[in-house]
């Protein structure tokens, strides 16, 4: 079954501080803004244009030298995409390496350059798999650009991000994958189907963020299969978050865990865990269903993480019945991280 929707600055005064004096308080004042001014994290709606990939300790920015990669001679066999769905309407691919790599642009032949062939590729995935499951064109349902920039220079970007204004994904140098591209390309599917959640950084609209980052990562776990994120970054055999086993990267797997300091990211993988729960009872094809469903028709702008729980069975039984494996199966997975309806926050 298918659903379808068409659319500090300080200075001293009196002039007498020594010159040593001065030089150790501006050391300390610089390590107080790189403890507690780290790159913003994904979430905040005023803020989106300028958000982190994953985790708070992988926002560090580090700058590549915008050259141009070594020529592969071929695509990543992972990302190779088969041919065209029959019907799909058209992509509109655009790929960029920073200001002064080679652009790729829709229907272009493969560059060499290993990032932007891996991104093209990886877009057409995505794509197709939004068409064949969901009967969707791109992530407005209109056709939208899909839009990429490589190996940016971008200075708002720390690691990887999806920019709600420009509509466009950057990848710094090191962080591009299939598996974060379809996260980032993710988000914009979410800002498309609830209008863009408010997110924040306390109280409960950090649920909301950990709720933006978790289907991010769920629409992303669909379109590959695996219960993992971040593991087929270059030179990394591991995971950056695990919804299977989210211990095995340090971030929780049930509410008891969940701590509002932490953030969204940290925070995301106790949804996610349930619906990786999820996907071993039903099946994939269900509840990738279920979760669209649930997000273009129940989610509003400031869901919780019960609000979210609710909208899942609620579209559970829209599609299959209430007293069907399917309901079931969400109502267990939720319960088994400690959703069960009556969960308020800490």
């Amino acid at each position: 079954m298918r659903v379808r929707r068409t659319a500090s600055r300080w200075s001293d005064a009196s002039g007498a501080l020594s010159t040593e004096y001065v030089a150790v308080l501006v050391l300390v004042a610089a390590l107080m803004t790189a403890l507690f001014a780290l790159p913003r994290l994904v979430g905040d709606a005023a803020e989106q244009a300028a958000d982190c990939l994953f985790t708070a300790d992988s926002c560090e920015i580090t700058p590549g030298d915008g050259s141009v990669g070594e020529p592969s001679g071929e695509t990543s066999p992972d990302t190779t995409p088969a041919p065209r769905p029959d019907g799909a309407p058209p992509l509109d691919r655009t790929v960029t390496h920073g200001s002064d790599g080679p652009t790729r642009e829709e229907g272009d032949i493969a560059t060499g350059d290993v990032d932007v062939d891996i991104a093209y590729d990886a877009m057409q995935v995505w794509g197709d798999y939004l068409w064949v499951t969901y009967g969707r064109d791109s992530i407005d349902g209109e056709g939208a650009p899909l839009l990429a920039d490589v190996q940016t220079q971008d200075p708002d970007t720390a690691n990887a991000r999806w920019d709600r204004d420009e509509q466009m994904t950057y990848y710094r140098d090191g962080w591009l994958s299939p598996s974060v591209l379809h996260h980032e390309f993710a988000h914009g599917l979410v800002q498309w189907q609830t209008g863009g959640l408010r997110s924040g950084r306390t109280g409960d609209a950090v649920q909301t963020w950990a709720l933006n980052e978790a289907l991010a990562d769920i629409h992303a776990m669909n379109v590959t299969r695996e219960g993992m994120l971040g593991h087929d970054l270059p030179d990394r055999d591991d995971p950056v978050r695990s919804s299977e086993d989210p211990g095995s990267t340090s971030n929780p797997d049930h509410v008891d865990q969940y701590h509002e300091a932490a953030g969204g990211h940290a925070n995301s993988t106790i949804i996610s865990h349930a619906y990786w729960l999820m996907t071993q009872d039903i099946g994939w094809e269900a509840s990738e269903q279920i979760v669209f469903l649930a997000v273009e028709e129940h989610v509003d702008q400031d869901v919780r993480f019960e609000d979210f729980r609710r909208a899942m069975l609620q579209a559970a039984e829209e599609l299959y019945g209430a007293d069907s494996d399917e309901r079931r199966g969400v109502e267990e997975a939720f319960g088994e991280v400690g959703l069960d309806g009556s969960w308020t926050g800490p």
